[in-house]
């Protein structure tokens, strides 16, 4: 079953995460729309999407921090890691 949410839970678990969509998109008004989705599997074989983060942002650079700010990823240690050596 897929399950749209237009909104964020509250209970968002980053363990259940499958892969994050990211939205970039141009407004008539000159800022860029961005949108942070994240697809999860918190039951065997049963996804679905959660809005994390959405909003009109006045220009790349800023939907870009957005989208920074918004993602969570849970193995960072092993990328930090591989930056020290």
């Amino acid at each position: 079953m897929l399950d749209i949410s237009p909104s964020p839970k509250p209970g968002f678990n980053p363990e259940h995460l499958q892969f994050y969509t990211i939205e970039l998109a141009p407004c008539a008004d000159g800022k860029v729309f961005v949108a942070v989705v994240a697809t999860l599997c918190p039951r065997d074989e049963e996804l679905c999407n959660q809005e994390l983060y959405s909003t009109r942002a006045p220009n790349l650079e800023a939907a870009l921090a957005a989208i920074k700010n918004n993602v969570v990823i849970s193995h960072v240690e092993l990328s930090q890691k591989g930056q020290a050596e």
